[in-house]
């Protein structure tokens, strides 16, 4: 019971002053423009809030390939989900990253062909980097 307070205690605070955000977007696979019709949409939502003068940031992401079988966006057929999560803590410029990504064929009338990363199907990944911003 003890620790659960705690927990509460510490991560509370934090939950006032958190900032959730995401971004969505969609794009098209130029490789022969005119002849691909093999676009994608992308999502990703993030929770950041600071505690102990550490930027804390767990996200996910999912993007889909799909061929649009005609001009209209609506009509197309996915071949593809590409999932991440994370979690990314950072200190004045310098972080520390733990990052899952997957991917995963989805059934649909199109049978486009994916060579896989190089490590499979998934891959986790723990990074550190510096990343800065000048005003």
């Amino acid at each position: 019971m003890k620790v659960l307070f705690f927990l509460f205690l510490v991560f509370s605070p934090s939950a006032l002053f958190a900032n959730l955000n995401g971004k969505i977007e969609i794009g098209h696979n130029i490789q022969k423009f005119n002849e691909n019709r093999v676009s994608y949409a992308f999502m990703e939502t993030g929770y950041d809030f600071y505690l102990l003068k550490l930027r804390h940031r767990f996200y996910g992401s999912w993007r889909t390939w799909f061929y649009q079988s005609s001009k209209i966006i609506i009509d197309n057929k996915p071949f593809r989900d590409i999932y991440t999560i994370g979690y990314k803590a950072k200190y004045d410029i310098v972080y520390f990253k733990v990052q899952h990504f997957c991917n995963h064929p989805v059934l649909s009338d199109y049978d486009k062909k994916w060579f896989s990363n190089r490590w499979g199907q998934s891959a986790t990944s723990f990074s550190i980097g510096l990343e800065w911003e000048l005003k």
